[in-house]
C-alpha cells in the first residue's frame, strides 16, 4: 500500500502533522523560557498540516518550508517571537529533504540568495532611517522560503506577503486604527505568502523555473 500513490499521501500527510506538531513543541519551549504563554496547538494547524503535506508529493520541500513558516506565522501572531530553534528546525528539515530529492545546491542557493539580499536591504533600511523594517528572524525566514520553494517560487511567496501586509495596513490606516508608524508582526504574512507560493509551485505543471 505505502508504495502506492494513496499510501505515499497519507504517509506524507502523516509525516506533516508530526512535523508542525515538533515544531509547535520546540515554540512552546522557547516561549517558556520568556515567561510568554503559546498556548495549546491548534487542531486546525494539524489539519493544515496534514493537507499541505500530502499535497506536496512533488515537490516535498515546497510543503517543508510551507508546514514550518505556517507555524511560525501563528506563533509570531501569538507571541510577537519567531524563535531561532524553529527557523534552525526548519533549515534543518528542508536540508535533509532537498539533499534527498537531489536539489540540495540549488536550495542552498536560493537561501543564500533570499537571506542575504534581504539582510542587505534590512541594513540599508536601517542605517538611511535609524529604525528596523524587519527583524532578523523575518530574515532567517525568508532565508527558509528561498530554500523551499525555490527562487522564482520563492518571489511568488515574497509578492503575495508584501502585497497582503500592504494592504492590511492600508486598510487600518484608512480606518484610523493604526499610524504609519506602527509595526506589523510580519510572520502571518510570510505564513500567507509562503502557502500561495507553494500551491502555485504544486500546481505550476512547470510554469516558472524552480
Amino acid at each position: 500500500m505505502m508504495g502506492s500513490p494513496l499510501g505515499l499521501t497519507l504517509t506524507f500527510g502523516a509525516v506533516g502533522a508530526a512535523f508542525a506538531a515538533a515544531l509547535w513543541d520546540i515554540s512552546a519551549r522557547n516561549a517558556r523560557r520568556r515567561d510568554v504563554d503559546l498556548g495549546r496547538l491548534p487542531i486546525a494547524l494539524i489539519a493544515a498540516a496534514v493537507a499541505i503535506a500530502a499535497g506536496s508529493t512533488a515537490h516535498p520541500t515546497a510543503g517543508v518550508v510551507a508546514i514550518g513558516v505556517l507555524v511560525a506565522g501563528i506563533v509570531d501572531a501569538r507571541t510577537g517571537f519567531i524563535f531561532h530553534d524553529l527557523t534552525l528546525a526548519t533549515f534543518v528539515a528542508l536540508g535533509i529533504t532537498a539533499a534527498s530529492t537531489g536539489t540540495f545546491v540549488d536550495a542552498l542557493a536560493a537561501a543564500m540568495m533570499y537571506g542575504i539580499g534581504l539582510f542587505g536591504l534590512f541594513a540599508a533600511y536601517y542605517l538611511i532611517r535609524r529604525r528596523a523594517g524587519m527583524g532578523i528572524s523575518d530574515i532567517r525566514v525568508v532565508a527558509c522560503i528561498g530554500m523551499g520553494l525555490g527562487v522564482s517560487y520563492g518571489a511568488v511567496a515574497l509578492a503575495c506577503a508584501y502585497g497582503i501586509c500592504a494592504l492590511y495596513a492600508g486598510a487600518l490606516i484608512a480606518l484610523r486604527r493604526a499610524e504609519l508608524a506602527d509595526e506589523l508582526r510580519f510572520g502571518p504574512f510570510l505564513a500567507g505568502g509562503t502557502v500561495v507560493g507553494a500551491v502555485a509551485q504544486t500546481l505550476s505543471l512547470g510554469v516558472l523555473p524552480g
